[in-house]
């Protein structure tokens, strides 16, 4: 994931489900959708456009929305957008002194009045500026921004907290000159971020880009790393536990890979977690990936494609209790090249496809948060033509 200023102005979009815990039709089937298109997220004054990419519900009328806006250069700044259960209000984010651009990729509310929002910016009066990481916090409707002491070239995708200043956030980062990823993990533990050592396989790229914590010392990471003897990435799993980083058991992954990554990670309990990405096979395109532990092993899960779709990829998950049922999204193609958002729905059993509101055309669900109730918000974008939410 590389730091780039907008190449395209994007409008954001919301959708909410209800109810998604009830059982769904036989494995593989796409059922009519329980999705539907939440009141348009807010525009701050002077925007261009928006492009939010994640979101944490802390209760069905409490949620945090992270992404950017642009102004009328196509130039990104970090925005929050709250959910109040009416309507969407946007917040622009504070760049640290001397910051000329940025965005927020990452977001947790572990508690109604208390969030952490994750990204990076631009100092232009820093040598190897870019990508510098930095955290805002909104303490019951106070912010503040932390510049996080770190490497440059810092991309940071997810974060999970157990609670207020409990939180990890993992990424990649690039060393000066190397012009490699490296696996990187923060920790949050009370008033400080700090950067953790990960485990390096010696690959020649490595990143994460999904987390998921269950306690303050119980945290799973996933990600890919490419082998330094061809140019395929294959999934990478860490576990924290409350120490060091280790590299967990090897991930069984479907006959005929050839190369794919883990975007994502949700654990509900020791033995039970769940991991969505996608690989390439040997011969087609690419087609949506899931991974199971069981507390011994990681296990493929078969992904059904909707009808007409020929490739696919999952993004963000949420799973809801340990009896295994998840909520994944992403986006699928179809032989006409249309492009539509994905939703994957898990009962414990099997995977079903389901369809997003309209029917989910040009929509790319980027983001995931869903309540113990089977209420869910998914966040993404849309190109402005389409008219956004």
């Amino acid at each position: 994931m590389k730091y780039r200023r907008a190449s395209a102005v994007l409008a954001s979009v919301a959708l909410a489900a209800a109810g998604l815990l009830a059982a769904p039709g036989p494995a593989g089937a796409t059922t009519a959708s329980p999705w539907h298109v939440m009141p348009a997220l807010a525009s701050p004054p002077g925007a261009r456009g928006t492009a939010v990419t994640a979101v944490s519900c802390a209760t069905t009328s409490n949620c945090l929305a992270a992404g950017v806006y642009y102004n009328s250069r196509g130039t990104e700044f970090p925005l929050a957008e709250r959910w109040n259960g009416t309507t969407w209000t946007a917040k622009k984010l504070r760049l640290p002194p001397h910051g000329d651009y940025g965005k927020a990729t990452a977001v947790s509310c572990p508690t109604t009045t208390w969030c952490v929002v994750l990204g990076s910016y631009d100092d232009p009066g820093v040598y190897y500026s870019d990508a510098l990481p930095v955290a805002w916090e909104d303490n019951d409707g106070t912010w503040t921004t932390t510049r996080i002491s770190g490497p440059p070239f810092n991309y940071l995708d997810a974060v999970s907290c157990t609670g207020v200043d409990l939180c990890t956030a993992v990424g990649s980062y690039e060393i000066i000159g190397v012009e490699e990823d490296y696996a990187a993990a923060y920790r949050l533990d009370g008033s400080t971020w700090s950067l953790q050592q990960t485990v390096s396989s010696g690959t020649r790229n490595e990143e994460f880009t999904g987390v998921s914590c269950r306690t303050a010392t119980e945290c799973v990471a996933t990600g890919d790393e490419q082998h330094t003897a061809d140019d395929n990435s294959v999934p990478m799993i860490q576990y924290w536990n409350g120490q060091s980083w280790r590299v967990m058991h090897r991930v069984l992954l479907p006959t005929g890979l050839t190369s794919g990554t883990l975007s994502q990670v949700s654990c509900t309990a020791v033995n039970s977690c769940t991991a969505v990405g996608s690989y390439n096979p040997v011969t087609g395109p690419k087609l949506p990936l899931a991974e199971h532990w069981n507390g011994g092993d990681w296990k493929p899960q078969s992904i059904p494609l909707p009808p007409g779709g020929t490739s696919g990829e999952l993004t963000a998950l949420t799973c809801l209790t340990s009896t295994r049922h998840c909520v994944a999204v992403g986006d699928y193609y179809t032989a006409g090249d249309g492009y539509y958002g994905l939703v994957e729905n898990r009962n414990g059993t099997a995977w079903t496809s389901q369809r997003l509101a309209d029917g989910g055309l040009d929509v790319e669900p980027t983001g995931l948060s869903c309540r113990p109730a089977g209420v869910c918000v998914a966040v993404g974008y849309t190109p402005e033509e389409r008219g956004g939410a």
